[in-house]
């Protein structure tokens, strides 16, 4: 079985450790890898630990050699890098969900738990419905992203609603979700997919 690694995009800053002569001169600038509040990937953690050599020469063989580690790792799908762009999508995508508390969107504190300092948590979403149904008195729709919701209370909601049309939805009391299309009344609902 694959480990897969996720990390968030630092080989700006150790590429610009890498083109700067004047790192050369001066000690180390960066937290102690037992000290960061973040885990990194294996193949990562090897490439950062080129900072700490003097030696120019030393430290641009170790970087080209761990580049090489970490450009296969990508290449196979073992290593996938990803921008705060790309996240909050994802967690946007996966709003709706009631999933285990995991450490994939956040850095994890010395303490062990979750920090998601960096990204707000998602309470709410406005997306178009992509396919809009009705059966037994209830509304079945899709939205554009592929997620599919159903009303899980008797809320009549009247009219029709065309694709395309925005609905929004969010987080309520006890882990559960309202819709709301327009100026229709909230109803109760749970992601299917």
């Amino acid at each position: 079985m694959r480990v897969r690694y996720y990390v968030f995009p630092l080989i700006l800053s150790v590429l610009s450790a890498l083109l700067a002569p004047a790192a050369a001169l001066s000690a180390p600038a960066h937290v102690d890898p037992g000290q960061q509040d973040a885990k990194v990937a294996a193949p990562m953690d090897k490439l950062f630990q080129c900072r700490d050599l003097v030696d120019a020469e030393r430290r641009l063989e170790c970087f080209d050699r761990e580049m090489e580690q970490v450009e296969a790792a990508a290449l196979e799908g073992d290593l996938v890098v990803v921008d705060r762009e790309q996240m909050g999508e994802t967690r946007r995508g996966l709003f709706g969900f009631n999933l285990p508390k995991i450490n994939l969107f956040g850095r994890e504190s010395g303490n062990g738990t979750s920090s998601n300092h960096d990204f707000e948590d998602v309470t709410e979403i406005d997306m178009p419905i992509a396919d809009f149904s009705r059966s037994n008195g209830k509304v079945y729709f899709v939205l554009e992203n592929g997620a599919r919701w159903r009303q899980t209370d008797s809320t009549p909601v009247l009219g029709k609603i065309e694709s395309g049309t925005v609905v929004n939805i969010s987080k309520a009391a006890l882990g559960s979700y309202k819709a709301k299309i327009g100026s229709k009344r909230s109803f109760r609902v749970e992601r299917m997919n």
